[in-house]
């Protein structure tokens, strides 16, 4: 693919647009075969690679916007998984660089659009579960009453739209709800 070659050999701006171009146009096209579902997902999968190697550039945006384009478009509903794995990475590495309040952001928000988002596939679902359980962590250790209190309308939210988990999400409530208790 022409996008990955311009990355691999350092023409970042002209292997960006190239990339954003395919999602933009996979994203207009609801017929899109196979053959060509795979090269949009190579595509997406690069410009996570790019944006998380380069320090969550201002790409990021842009990426979570034409990946939620495409989770909507009527494409394939396989690209669903990409829009919930980019907030993921993207959110790990925030957590990993040690901005933790902009990890749970991102976290936070993946929760709130995946509530209007039905149904979810299992992929989505497990991927939903692991933001949840992240998001109640990074919480957890922040250890205010403030996150807190966003990690148990995350729960909430988390219950009302996962089809599984509930064991897991029931434990991560009493912990956070404990926690919460002692402020």
């Amino acid at each position: 693919m022409v996008g990955i070659a311009e990355l691999k050999r350092g023409n970042t701006a002209v292997g960006v647009g190239r990339l954003f171009a395919v999602l933009n146009a996979a994203a207009e096209d609801a017929a899109i075969t196979p053959a060509a579902a795979w090269w949009v997902r190579k595509a997406a999968n690069a410009l996570v690679d790019h944006v998380v190697a380069d320090g969550l550039s201002d790409d990021q945006a842009k990426l979570i916007a034409v990946l939620r384009k495409l989770r909507v478009s009527g494409a394939p509903h396989e690209f669903g998984p990409l829009w919930f794995e980019a907030n993921c990475r993207i959110a790990d590495t925030l957590a990993r660089r040690g901005d933790r309040r902009a990890a749970r952001e991102c976290y936070r928000q993946l929760i709130a659009e995946a509530s209007g988002v039905a149904p979810l596939s299992e992929t989505e679902d497990s991927l939903l579960l692991m933001a949840a359980e992240n998001l109640a962590k990074l919480c957890l250790a922040d250890g205010s009453a403030a996150a807190l209190d966003v990690a148990l309308g995350a729960l909430d939210t988390v219950e009302k739209t996962s089809q599984s988990g509930r064991a897991k999400l029931a434990a991560l409530r009493a912990e956070v709800q404990a926690a919460y208790n002692l402020k």
